[in-house]
């Protein structure tokens, strides 16, 4: 189970638990359908996430939000092997 803080801060921004779970799976490799299948929701719902995330980071298209999710991949194993754990998210 991952486990990262309430609102991630990222570049003067957060990132909730989930959108927070998504760029680190994308982070990871995975597409955006094998994201929804590992979560249990519908691609709709995982391309919503991404569209925030775009949004608030001012990223533009899905390589934009990849080189994102790497860059900010060392923020998120902080976090994910930090033995204090402030929220839960399955993968």
């Amino acid at each position: 189970m991952m486990q990262l803080p309430a609102r991630l801060p990222v570049d003067g921004q957060y990132m909730t638990p989930r959108e927070s779970e998504i760029v680190w799976l994308y982070a990871q490799g995975l597409s955006a359908t094998q994201i929804a299948e590992r979560l249990n929701v519908s691609s709709k719902t995982i391309n919503r996430h991404c569209e925030n995330i775009r949004a608030r980071f001012g990223l533009r298209g899905y390589h934009a939000l990849l080189q994102f999710a790497l860059k900010i991949r060392p923020e998120l194993e902080k976090w994910v092997n930090s033995p204090i754990k402030m929220g839960k998210l399955a993968y």
